[in-house]
């Protein structure tokens, strides 16, 4: 059975860099979990099922995700989910480390 602190989930406003192919977008994490975050845009999101890499913004340079995107939503807002590869206890390590808010 999974922690559940591992299933809880932030509203926030993060910047972050989302780099997919050859393409690089800066957006900001309006929802936040160990395993997925939700990311706003004013214009071009990425495809369906794509891989991503996400980076924390300037208050947490370094901290680096993949995964691919799980959700798309073109109106009202752009919107994208990420869900994030690997282990979500290794991410809840990186977070808590980098977001304090989230301990």
């Amino acid at each position: 059975m999974r922690d559940a602190g591992l299933l809880k989930r932030w509203s926030c406003s993060i910047p972050c860099q989302c780099k997919w192919k050859t393409r690089c977008l800066t957006g900001v994490i309006v929802d936040l979990s160990f395993d997925r975050a939700l990311v706003a845009r004013s214009s071009s999101i990425p495809p369906l099922g794509s891989r991503v890499t996400v980076q924390l913004g300037p208050e947490a340079e370094g901290i680096t995700f993949k995964g691919k995107t799980a959700y798309v939503q073109e109106k009202p807002r752009l919107l994208f989910g990420i869900e994030f590869s690997g282990k979500p206890e290794k991410n809840l390590e990186k977070l808590k480390h980098a977001l304090p808010f989230l301990s």
